[in-house]
């Protein structure tokens, strides 16, 4: 289970700020969270500041989720990769009678 601080929430923000364990995630996209005095909230991933632990279960950094604006959209992000195959041009035959 991933830990992480809940931030910037505008309709409850007495919660912002405080610790929680991430235990889910649904189908819209929100994070199920318990927070440390045992109650669970359903936060967007803009909400969620998440930390990364060593083996010792110590807080070593944030990771903070991608965000829509921080990718750069390319026209590869939509096309598959494509290898070209070699053409062969051997079964064809040049004309033997010169037209005029």
């Amino acid at each position: 289970m991933a830990r992480g601080r809940i931030q910037n929430l505008r309709s409850n923000p007495e919660f912002n700020g405080k610790l929680c364990t991430v235990t889910g995630r649904m189908e819209n996209g929100r994070h199920v969270v318990n927070l440390e005095d045992g109650s669970t909230l359903k936060v967007k991933p803009a909400n969620l500041e998440l930390f990364r632990e060593d083996d010792q279960g110590q807080q070593v950094e944030t990771v903070d989720p991608p965000r829509a604006g921080d990718i750069e959209p390319s026209i590869g992000m939509f096309l598959p990769t494509m290898t070209p195959k070699p053409v062969s041009y051997t079964h064809l035959t040049l004309p033997t009678k010169r037209i005029v």
